[in-house]
């Protein structure tokens, strides 16, 4: 490992010429600068408590020409865009007095679903109750397997969500799933009995499904008339199960004793959940048929062996897509099945060209007319610079696999596809732009100029003349108009634009209280660099440079590197934001600094597969070698006084890049929440990267990327370890291996378990960045 991240110095240190910086460095002995306050910049608490957060758009498109959306006094509105009128459905006081977590209109428009008394489960996932608000007559009904007479005795449920063409309601209990034809509640049809709490979920994710694969709390689906549900079933009975306690109130008598917390947790090689499709007639369930459910099978290939499904969807209101995936990961199969008979076809099965794993997570936008064709995201050979993600046109019938875009830039969203024009508009990262995302279109195959691609948001500016970089884009449901977030680099604005045209029509939000806000501050000066790395690749640089910077003084700077590392992540981009770096940089004198290399996502698959089979090589040499490049090419880098911290992943990166640096790159670091060893976390994420900790698959490799196994380095760093006790996602056991492991070498480090938190320390949110400060204080003040 010393030979590598060595040459990967050199390597770094050659090409260093070739950064972009937006100020000359200085040259000469620099000047030690004390840590200390520089007031008029931007101050923690501002941070913490979101005082420079900015509104985006909160609206949800009900039909081409109008959407739902929640105004800035309160009120639940729909905007007219032909007339720019706005409707209010719900008043300030009703939305105040039920306090909604979500809320979603009926599609009569007459009921109001909303979601409210929450408690938090996991990251999607929570309880609620659910009422549903009559907006005409003003009554409320309680939404609930059985009809509730006292409104105190209203049972929370796990999800709820209305059928798309009628008033419809389908809803889960308990783990169980339940239909109703009509907010009225009067008949209510249970159509799984097997649920179990923590162990056998319907119409829900298990732990595993809902953080890794679904990203939601939902696994349910409506056909687009309405007549059938699609749902999974997840059995975690031969899951494993992860304990650990929760402590309580200081001083309630209640927790003298800790309670167990208990999920059903997948390690690798251990076991997964087994899931099982299915789908429901719904008019057969009304009439009480006996043959109301169907199954939807995987595979033949899949059916003997672990197998994930990534994404369900209804290609017509008679057929049904499922993607499937096999454990390792590496193979995605796409099948068409008959809504009414279950009979499925593998319709596209496809292979990582890299074999290395694949990325097939959202369903395929098919043609409205009879779902024989569809559009979908793969990777596709750029010749020598490998594979980019990119549009292809599947044709069922024929087989044909067609791509529609090509280049050395990265799809990353399928946004519609508008048949009537034949135009697919789509959200990518620029060719050697990684760090921006652009509104595109191109022709499908029956346009006049097929696979033709043409950049929307290419050179557009906000009203202060600011580029617009980085933006989002959300398209009415027949592509008539579409909301632009400009969401940086500089401070976000939304507008409404007509698609024909592109011509804007209206203002939402340019977030001026936050740009009037931040006039009178001394903000951070941002570097930005490219710096040739191992492999043939550039990693993307960021350094927040403190504002009273000045290149005709010999001056240094303390500075931080802020790591995450994980693949197909990015921490380098053009999107505003103001956070803990800000509040270093401009009050504590310190440069913030963050680095994407080897693993990151959005610059080909070359790139983001180099960690294949090898988590915790190339993003931590990366980091290392970056570093000290930086050190050596910038004078008022003050290299006695380099630090690094991460958070999850960028803690684990963080501990194991304190491991291998033999050239004291960094004199102290923070974890958080850190991964140390790769046994410990789940089945989906860790394989997908690293395969099995089995013999005749990755074990050498689990244990090379164990900090735990090589701590020794330690003796030589200031380490903070950092972890909540409740942390569901990366567990406390991960940061007590690692403690242990320091003990037994006799390595002094600082430690600090917050009771009860989880994985985003949100209620300790204070103690917990003052700790971080007041240890890099200690750092960097100890030359």
């Amino acid at each position: 490992m010393l030979l590598a991240t060595v040459g990967v110095m050199v390597v770094v240190a050659v090409a260093i010429a070739t950064v972009i910086v937006t100020r000359s460095p200085s040259v000469g002995s620099p000047k030690t600068a004390p840590l200390k306050a520089q007031p008029g910049g931007i101050d923690l608490i501002e941070v913490l408590n979101g005082t420079f957060s900015t509104f985006s758009f909160n609206g949800t498109w009900i039909s081409d020409r109008e959407f739902l959306f929640r105004s800035a006094e309160n009120g639940l509105n729909i905007f007219h865009v032909d007339s720019q009128t706005t409707e209010e459905i719900l008043s300030k006081e009703l939305m105040n007095e039920w306090r909604p977590f979500k809320y979603s209109l009926s599609p009569s428009r007459k009921y109001l679903l909303v979601a409210h008394d929450v408690q938090k489960l996991f990251r999607y996932s929570y309880l609620a109750r659910h009422t549903v608000l009559n907006l005409e007559t003003g009554e409320s009904i309680p939404l609930a397997p059985t009809r509730v007479r006292n409104k105190n005795d209203q049972p929370p449920l796990l999800f709820a969500t209305w059928a798309p063409t009628n008033d419809a309601l389908a809803f889960v209990s308990h783990n169980d799933l339940y239909y109703t034809t009509g907010p009225d509640l009067e008949t209510m049809y249970r159509i799984t009995d097997t649920g179990q709490i923590g162990s056998i979920f319907n119409g829900i994710p298990d732990w595993v499904y809902e953080e890794e694969i679904l990203s939601s709390n939902s696994a349910l689906w409506f056909s687009p008339d309405s007549v059938r549900l699609a749902f999974a079933t997840f059995n975690d009975s031969r899951v494993d199960t992860m304990n650990f306690p929760l402590y309580g109130r200081p001083g309630d008598l209640s927790f003298q004793y800790p309670i167990q917390q208990s999920i059903k947790y997948p390690k690798p090689g251990r076991a997964n959940p087994v899931v099982d499709l299915w789908v429901v007639d719904l008019a057969k369930l009304v009439s009480g048929s006996a043959d109301t459910v169907i199954r939807l099978p995987p595979p033949t290939s899949l059916a003997a062996i672990d197998h994930y499904f990534t994404a369900v969807g209804w290609a017509t209101s008679d057929k049904i897509s499922v993607i499937w995936m096999n454990r390792h990961q590496n193979v995605n199969t796409i099948s068409i099945c008959a809504a009414n008979t279950g009979t499925c076809n593998d319709d596209l099965v496809h292979e990582s060209p890299d074999h290395a794993w694949n990325d097939l997570y959202t369903t395929p936008k098919f043609n409205s007319v009879d779902g024989d064709s569809y559009l979908v995201i793969i990777p596709t050979p750029q010749q020598e610079k490998g594979n980019f993600r990119h549009i292809a046109l599947r044709r069922s019938s024929d087989k044909t696999l067609t791509p529609l875009t090509t280049g050395t830039y990265e799809v990353v969203e399928i946004l519609s596809w508008d048949e009537t024009n034949h135009i697919v508009y789509f959200m990518a990262a620029p060719s050697g732009k990684p760090g921006q995302r652009h509104f595109y279109y191109v022709g499908d195959l029956k346009s006049k100029q097929p696979k033709q691609a043409y950049c929307i948001t290419c050179g557009f500016k906000n009203d202060f003349n600011e580029e617009c970089n980085y933006n989002a884009v959300d398209i009415s449901k027949d592509n008539t108009y579409y909301v632009l977030t400009c969401n940086g680099p500089g401070i976000p604005q939304v507008t409404i634009h007509r698609a024909a045209d592109h011509a804007r029509l209206l203002l939402l939000e340019d977030n001026q209280e936050v740009r009037e806000r931040l006039l009178d501050r001394s903000l951070p000066l941002e570097k930005r660099l490219e710096i040739d790395i191992e492999g043939g690749f550039k990693a993307q640089v960021s350094m927040k440079v403190p504002p009273d910077y000045n290149p005709t003084r010999f001056q240094s700077y303390p500075m931080l590197v802020y790591v995450y590392g994980g693949p197909g992540s990015q921490l380098v981009s053009d999107r505003f934001r103001i956070d803990w770096g800000d509040y270093l940089a401009s009050e504590r004198g310190i440069i913030y600094a963050s680095i994407d290399g080897r693993g990151s996502g959005y610059a080909g698959d070359k790139l983001l597969h180099s960690l294949y089979y090898g988590l915790g090589t190339g993003e931590v040499e990366d980091q290392l070698a970056v570093t000290a490049a930086l050190q050596k090419s910038f004078p008022f880098i003050d290299s006695s006084r380099t630090a690094i911290w991460g958070w999850s992943y960028g803690g684990y990166v963080t501990a194991a890049a304190l491991s291998r640096d033999v050239n004291n790159v960094f004199k102290c670091g923070i974890s958080v929440a850190p991964v140390t060893s790769w046994i410990y976390y789940d089945t989906v994420y860790t394989e997908r990267y690293m395969g099995l900790p089995t013999l005749d698959d990755n074990f050498e490799a689990y244990n090379s990327s164990d900090i735990t196994r090589n701590v020794s380095n330690f003796k030589n760093k200031q380490f903070f370890l950092i972890h909540g006790t409740a942390d569901d996602n990366v567990h406390y056991q991960q940061s007590m291996m690692l403690s242990r492991a320091l003990e037994l070498e006799d390595i002094l480090f600082r430690s600090q378990s917050y009771p009860d938190e989880n994985h985003g320390l949100a209620g300790v949110k204070k103690h917990h960045y003052h700790s971080m400060e007041d240890f890099l204080n200690n750092c960097f003040n100890k030359v």
